[in-house]
């Protein structure tokens, strides 16, 4: 495995290393980086090589905490779409069901008002039909009387 020193040892050039992790003694998971420098004389002959090491546990560990956010808040985000999607589904059920009881309402409004004016027409064919009844009653009084009448004048000739 090549490592950053061995790197700039071998090319003369700054060589950077992807974090790394292990273990510490007390088993805890600890990442690093190191980072190699070529050290040159002021003639320009290499010296040797500069490392320094740097402990990025902390960054990783907050880059994790932010993964972790990130995918709460984008699992929530999901959840509150499927809901207000949900909720905007049943609006619209609401909405039909309002539409069809609101048409049925005014059919049956309409389809009352049209029962009571032939309710009306027909009290006023009834009333009309009681007056021809009433009418034909004094008709048939009056008929009657004169057959009476007519009936006395007959009997009066025949004595």
């Amino acid at each position: 495995m090549k490592t950053p020193l061995a790197d700039v040892l071998a090319n003369g050039q700054t060589g950077i290393g992807g974090p790394t992790s292990r273990a510490n003694a007390r088993g805890e998971k600890k990442y690093r980086r190191v980072t190699g420098a070529p050290r040159r004389e002021l003639d320009g002959n290499r010296l040797g090589a500069c490392m320094l090491g740097s402990d990025e546990t902390e960054i990783r560990e907050q880059q994790d905490r932010i993964l972790a956010l990130n995918e709460r808040i984008t699992r929530s985000v999901r959840e509150a779409h499927d809901i207000s999607g949900k909720q905007a589904a049943a609006f619209s059920r609401l909405r039909d069901q309002l539409d069809k009881t609101s048409r049925a309402a005014l059919a049956q409004d309409s389809a009352s008002e049209e029962t009571m004016q032939r309710v009306q027409d027909m009290n006023h064919t009834l009333e009309a039909l009681a007056a021809r009844a009433s009418q034909t009653t004094e008709d048939t009084k009056a008929t009657r009387a004169e057959a009476e009448n007519g009936n006395r004048v007959v009997r009066e000739t025949v004595d």
